[in-house]
């Protein structure tokens, strides 16, 4: 469809240059954020525990060295510091596995005694997913996004840290997952979210805003500026819908330039006018 620079400004049209992107399918699942206090106590058990257990090893060292010598402790003494020792490793062990009934036995925490401190403070969020029976899950996403269960197109949520697999959740039969969330204005306790994770490859394509984006038999269609007041109008498919438009893979190229404000006008004229070219 052909028009004249005064028809142009007449109907405020505006085009926009399409910019390259990729889109990921993502699988939709339950999350909420978890309360700290759990968590810092069995952080301080064991915390405890370990302190205890380093102490009764020391102690026992110490009588051992000194076995044999002026100085040896009597034999009642070193067989009470060893009962002890063994009471302590025990309560070590519980300890621990206490946390990793709660944080599962894959837990990527050990030896990062900061990322369980921040948990444990509530400076990080840990946050249980759950993605429903049905869903297929074919590998351990990377990271995990959440919204608000309100969340408008345009809300990018929060993007997890850190995922490991939990313990299955009774209340929701599926998989569960753990994710740590270490946002300034992350999520508040107790909260329940949606959660979203990519899986497959990425695939290339343009992004068509909403504002381009106009229905006509039951399709989606976009104007596609191919020169000054020269309009083409061609189908757009709505399989990669993301926050502000659609992801297009075929059909279109980066740098085409798009109606982005008067669309809808366009397409009034056009049907009028007894159809654009496609």
């Amino acid at each position: 469809m052909h028009l004249e620079a005064e028809q142009v400004r007449k109907l405020g049209l505006q085009a926009n240059a399409l910019q390259a992107t990729q889109y990921r399918d993502e699988l939709e699942g339950y999350a909420q954020v978890w309360s700290h206090e759990a968590i810092a106590q069995g952080a301080a058990e064991l915390a405890a525990a370990e302190a205890a257990q380093k102490q009764s090893s020391a102690a026992v060292a110490r009588m051992q060295k000194l076995a044999d010598t002026p100085g040896a402790f009597p034999a009642d003494a070193l067989e009470a510091a060893q009962r002890q020792l063994g009471a302590d490793q025990a309560a070590l062990l519980l300890a621990g596995r206490k946390l990793s009934a709660l944080l599962g036995d894959h837990a990527p925490l050990s030896g990062e005694g900061t990322r369980l401190a921040e948990i444990a403070s509530g400076h990080a969020k840990l946050v249980r997913v759950t993605f429903p029976i049905g869903t297929h899950l074919a590998a351990l996403p990377t990271n995990i996004r959440l919204l608000p269960l309100d969340a408008e197109p345009a809300d990018k949520g929060w993007t997890s840290s850190l995922v490991w697999p939990a313990p299955a959740d009774s209340s929701v039969p599926g998989r569960s997952l753990w994710a740590v969330v270490t946002s300034t204005a992350a999520p508040v306790e107790g909260d329940r979210l949606a959660a979203r994770a990519p899986q497959g490859a990425p695939l290339a394509g343009v992004l068509v805003p909403d504002a381009a984006v106009v229905l006509s038999d039951n399709k989606l269609w976009c104007f596609v500026e191919q020169e000054a007041g020269l309009y083409r109008k061609k189908a757009i498919t709505a399989d990669h819908p993301v926050a502000g438009g659609f992801v297009v893979t075929e059909g279109l190229e980066t740098g085409e330039r798009v109606v982005t404000h008067g669309a809808g006008l366009l397409l009034a004229r056009a049907t009028n006018a007894g159809g654009a070219e496609e």
